[in-house]
């Protein structure tokens, strides 16, 4: 193909028609969003949509879910206009979309989403109280995140007896035309997915409360929530520990001493080893209840 030099589409061809349909896809009213990975990208041509599929996009980390929120701001920002003596108007900046949700989560949760502070880290995917969701479609029709430049977690807000205690998270997508005109709407219903059963990954602690000794080929494991270790991670296998430069043959949790058993291969004097959670391929394992978690202890020397 020829290049086309000065040269823009300018016929009725480049405008979309503003007839309505009968049959339109709600929006409802926002529910959150998900911070995505820059890199993700989905078929829809090839692949299911679904929650198996959702669900692998948190476990890959590719995947960060801010749901169920309890309010939202819109910060749109005004286009800009450069007015002339004669009174003529004409814009000189469209104005970016900017959106804030409200969580009453408390302060663990917090600390934690706390962490994902920065610029152009991200691309959205937002969310919808009625199970719908919206992603950006590419020229060639696969579908990724919409860009996004900020994603800044305001300073924790305590309850002051009348409200409860919140975290404001906000950012702005940075591409308006994106937003307004190359958006998709994917309905859960229709695509095998409830948008509210999808969670983000949890923080585990892990400790070894007894070093093994020479020659020994188990390990004894403490596995707690990491905001709350009153909490036991209970549901792990065999697949789900990794110990630095040892095979995992066993594991099993002994509920009187709330502790994973693990046989390894033996332990030497002076080895030094840690333990993570990875089912060798992702360093986010699911237990069977479906929830999942990350972690990784400090280094022990034997």
């Amino acid at each position: 193909m020829a290049t086309l030099v000065n040269y823009i589409d300018c016929t009725a061809g480049a405008r979309k028609g503003t007839g309505v349909l009968g049959c339109k896809i709600p929006t409802g009213i926002p529910d959150g969003f998900i911070a995505v990975s820059k890199t993700w990208e989905f078929n829809p041509a090839e692949e299911d949509f679904n929650e198996t599929y959702q669900k692998l996009q948190v476990q890959k980390g590719l995947w960060f879910p801010f749901n169920n929120a309890v309010d939202f701001n819109e910060n749109n920002e005004d286009t800009q206009f450069k007015t002339y003596n004669t009174g003529i108007k004409l814009p000189t900046r469209e104005g970016l979309p900017e959106l804030e949700f409200v969580y009453s989560n408390e302060y663990s949760w917090h600390s934690a989403v706390y962490t994902f502070n920065g610029y152009g880290n991200y691309n959205i995917i937002l969310v919808w109280k009625n199970n719908v969701i919206g992603v950006a479609t590419k020229p060639d029709g696969t579908l990724t995140g919409l860009s996004a430049g900020y994603l800044n977690v305001k300073p924790f807000k305590n309850s002051n007896g009348s409200d409860p205690a919140e975290t404001m998270i906000g950012f702005q997508l940075t591409d308006g035309f994106q937003y307004n005109s190359k958006m998709s709407l994917i309905e859960g219903d229709v695509n095998g997915f409830n948008v509210k059963n999808l969670k983000g990954a949890l923080d585990a602690k892990i400790t070894v409360p007894v070093v093994p000794a020479n020659a020994a080929t188990t390990v004894s494991v403490k596995v707690v929530a990491e905001f709350n270790p009153s909490i036991v991670v209970k549901g792990l296998t065999v697949d789900d520990f990794k110990v630095t430069g040892k095979t995992v043959s066993a594991a099993v949790y002994n509920s009187a001493t709330e502790l994973y058993d693990l046989t390894t291969s033996a332990f030497a004097t002076a080895d030094v080893f840690k333990l993570s959670l990875n089912d060798g391929t992702y360093d986010i394992v699911e237990t069977a209840t479906g929830a999942q978690y990350k972690g990784e202890s400090k280094s022990y020397t034997v």
